[in-house]
This record gives C-alpha cells, structure tokens and sequence, in this order.
C-alpha cells in the first residue's frame, strides 16, 4: 500500500514536470510566432528556438514512458481503491487536463505558424527564382555586348 502512494506521488511529479515542459514549448511556439511576423525573418533565431523545443520534446518523451510505466504498476489498486486514493485520482485528473489543454494551445498555435512560415517559404523561394532570372538575364546581355559580331556573321556577303 505504501508503494502505491509513493507511486501515485511519482504520477503527480511526472505530469507537473510535463506540464512545465509543455509551458516552455508554448513560450517557445509564441517566440517562433513573434520571429515570423518580423519584416525580415530571422533564420538563426527559429532554428534556435526549434532545437530548445526539441529538446522539451525529448524531456516528455521520457516523461510519457515513465508515467506509462508507473501507472501499470498501481492502475490495479487504484481503481480497487478508488475512496483513498481520491485525492492523487482528483489531482491526476487536473494535471491531465491541464496537460491537454496545453497541448490543444500549442497545436493551434504551430499550425497557424506551419501556414506563415510555408507563405515566408514560399515567397523566398519565389525572390531567389526572379534573382535567378535576373541574373541569367543581365548575363545573356553582357554576353551579347561583349561579343557583337556574333550575330552579324550571318548576315555578311562573303563573296566580294
């Protein structure tokens, strides 16, 4: 008996740490959200912030198998002893729901930041394909003024 409450604290411990991590993913989803509205778009900046996300993302993975792993050991006697585990019961379920709705932000916010970082994309792909064109253009004119004769060569009357 004195293990399961032990682990129930573990429970609670766990998500109070994924929650916290899950806070500074949603910080870092706001910074990425503030780095693409900019004028000019900070590359270094948002790689930044990914990694400081992955990161995060690493700490829940490892949170989420711990949690899975301590919750199979005392599901059996919390749900055979509902009445004295009623307050772990009632602060897991807070934390799972504040760790949804955490979760619920942040896929709102990255899929508003997926749609203006393709548009950021998508316009920076287009600048370096007119920077192509103008270049290729401005070259072909060089080469045309370097060289004149090129193309009078055909036209000249080689009998004379």
């Amino acid at each position: 008996m004195k293990n399961e409450i032990i682990y129930t604290h573990i429970l609670i411990e766990s998500l109070k740490k994924k929650k916290e991590a899950l806070e500074d993913i949603l910080k870092f989803t706001k910074d990425q959200e503030t780095v693409l509205a900019e004028e000019k778009f900070d590359e270094e900046l948002f790689d930044a912030l990914i990694d400081k996300k992955q990161k995060c993302i690493t700490v829940i993975n490892k949170l989420d198998e711990g949690f899975e792993l301590t919750f199979q050991r005392v599901k059996v006697e919390l749900d055979e002893n509902k009445e004295m585990f009623k307050n772990e019961i009632l602060s897991l379920q807070q934390l799972i729901r504040q760790v949804t709705d955490l979760s619920s932000r942040i896929q709102v916010l990255e899929s508003r930041n997926k749609l203006v970082f393709e548009s950021k994309m998508k316009a920076k792909k287009e600048n370096i394909k007119m920077a192509r064109l103008s270049s290729k253009s401005v070259n072909e004119y060089y080469k045309n003024v370097a060289n004149p004769h090129i193309g009078e060569a055909i036209f000249l009357d080689k009998k004379k």
